[in-house]
């Protein structure tokens, strides 16, 4: 039950229930309450300008766990008991405060027990600014509000991190995006949303199953190769054949015959957000129509340390090739209708959030983004069936907050089947951003093998993720012993009813470096609860542990 006493602030002290939550508030920070007993952090400044940073007080003394963007794609959990332990670019934050309590009663005699209740910070969008939290050594805890576009300027940021308490922590951030959802109206909760079918029947992803030589060489490599653009909307070579006795001839005949010979019920297609991932050739005559240019990326200057290593070198050399935002939602139609044409009955959007970079001279990180989101929705809700839209590298605010019909998005970054330190931080990751992301979309847990040495590992965590289960094994290596435990014999799966998270015990315990915590993941499904426990300890350890809080690096400005 969300309690409905708003926050407060008093003697420069942040107050929630009565306990000091943050001391030394300046007294620039603006408290506006009467949200359904929440509030609204906010704050001025006597310059205007396109990016500030404002301290909000000290927060000391109370266990926290948060989620931040360790890459420009994805979000982690982060613990600590200190301001200065919040990482930049942090998304969630959310404290566990204990308080003394008597019980009123004449035999009474014992001593007050201990209540825990909780209080969460959501940084959100407020107009054309973005909001992230982070620390400082000073355990000072600050918000930074952002547009993206140095032409895009304010003086005051009002609405930009909303606050809310309650007894039950999965309760209180339920509520609170409701809350924030009829309020704001940039998106909207999950029980809003029409759930794609596809998540409740077993998948097939080919990725790993042909690009096997997943590892961190590869990666490297293939983004190093992000420059190649998008020159048409039809299928490539690979999809078509001039051969008499070739199997199938184009895109339609190969889906048919998939789809009739083995019986298939939906077939999705990739594409980026930007159309590939350098963009579109501006040069195509197929392009020519939707007016792209090249852009190049602008990342400012605070926030993700190691962004250099996941945007590569090419991209800032040349640019990416953005389409007119007022052409954009001709562009997914186009594409989206000659798939649809072809048989294909959904797609998968990827590196969603790069568009934060790119929102100079367009109004900003936050406008483009929700131009380039409400057209994909559009295009995809006109052209498919059954809003089948997955959602992927989009773990920014920018995105999560303009979801008004996407209702299925990837929660961590990818299964990596050679790398044998990311599954234990593969299964932490997705459970605990499923925190957030499960009141608005559901979350994807991505791929898995189904012959691995964490097959089991994995195959058990999507029985009660909630998510969809589908596996990217290579053509005959199956270990049907394991698929048999998670598909019924008409392929659909026993899907639990909401995100996977973990259990109210682990929400402030580090279970992969802590060295003591297993993880235990909740869920709900027809008949009854179920919980999953995991050892997630000793394989690997979270990127960025050290010096996560206070990296910097930023792109050239051009």
């Amino acid at each position: 039950m969300t309690i409905t006493a708003a926050p407060c602030v008093n003697d420069g002290c942040l107050m929630v229930r009565g306990k000091v939550v943050l001391t030394h508030v300046p007294t620039n920070i603006i408290l506006s309450p009467g949200i359904s007993g929440a509030a609204f952090l906010g704050s001025t400044s006597p310059i205007p300008t396109s990016r500030h940073v404002f301290t909000l007080g000290i927060l000391e003394g109370y266990k926290h766990q948060c989620l931040y963007r360790f890459k420009i794609w994805w979000m982690i959990p982060g613990y600590g008991k200190s301001g200065s332990e919040i990482p930049l670019e942090t998304q969630l934050l959310l404290l566990e405060i204990k308080e003394e309590s008597v019980v009123e009663d004449d035999d009474s005699s014992g001593p007050p027990t201990p209540t825990t209740f909780y209080v969460l910070f959501l940084p959100v969008l407020d107009g054309d600014f973005r909001t992230s939290l982070q620390g400082t050594p000073a355990n000072e805890l600050q918000f930074c509000a952002e547009s993206g576009d140095a032409n895009v300027q304010n003086s005051q940021i009002l609405e930009p991190v909303f606050i809310n308490s309650g007894d039950n922590p999965f309760e209180l951030i339920k509520n609170s995006i409701k809350i924030l959802e009829k309020h704001k109206g940039t998106f909207r909760h999950i029980e809003n949303k029409k759930i794609p079918a596809h998540s409740d029947w077993f998948g097939w992803c080919t990725w790993d199953a042909f690009y096997t030589e997943v590892n961190s060489q590869g990666i490297k490599e293939g983004l190093q190769r992000f420059a190649t653009r998008l020159v048409d909307i039809k299928e490539n070579s690979k999809f078509k054949s001039s051969e008499s006795d070739a199997w199938c001839n184009n895109l339609h005949e190969f889906i048919n015959m998939i789809k009739g010979k083995y019986g298939l019920k939906y077939v999705y297609v990739w594409h980026a957000l930007t159309g590939y991932w350098g963009g579109v050739l501006p040069s195509s005559e197929t392009m020519k129509k939707y007016n792209p240019k090249i852009v190049y990326p602008i990342q400012s200057p605070g926030n993700i340390g190691n962004l250099r290593d996941i945007i590569p070198d090419s991209l800032e050399k040349y640019g990416v090739g953005i389409i007119d935002p007022q052409k954009i939602f001709d562009f997914y139609n186009d594409l989206h209708s000659y798939l649809s044409s072809n048989g294909v009955d959904g797609v998968k959007v990827d590196a969603q959030n790069f568009i934060e970079t790119l929102g100079s001279g367009f109004g900003g990180r936050v406008l483009l983004t929700r131009r380039y989101q409400q057209a994909l929705e559009q295009s995809t809700s006109r052209n498919f069936k059954d809003n089948n839209l997955i959602c992927c590298m989009s773990h920014n605010s920018d995105s999560i907050y303009s979801w008004k019909t996407s209702a299925v998005a990837r929660a961590s970054e990818d299964f990596m089947p050679r790398e044998p330190t990311f599954q234990t931080l593969h299964i932490a990751s997705v459970a605990f951003n499923s925190l957030l992301l499960g009141e608005i979309v559901v979350p994807d847990w991505d791929m898995f093998h189904s012959k691995h040495d964490t097959a089991e590992f994995h195959g058990i965590a999507r029985a009660i993720g909630g998510c969809a289960v589908y596996v990217s094994d290579k053509p005959g290596n199956h270990d049907f012993e394991i698929l048999r435990k998670l598909v019924l014999p008409d392929g659909s799966v026993l899907r639990a009813k909401h995100a996977g998270r973990p259990t109210r015990d682990c929400l402030f315990r580090d279970p992969v470096m802590d060295g003591k915590s297993l993880l235990k993941i909740w869920n709900l499904n027809k008949l009854s609860g179920v919980v999953g426990v995991f050892n997630c300890q000793g394989a690997g350890s979270w990127p960025l542990k050290r010096h996560a809080k206070h990296t910097f690096g930023h792109f050239r400005q051009r």
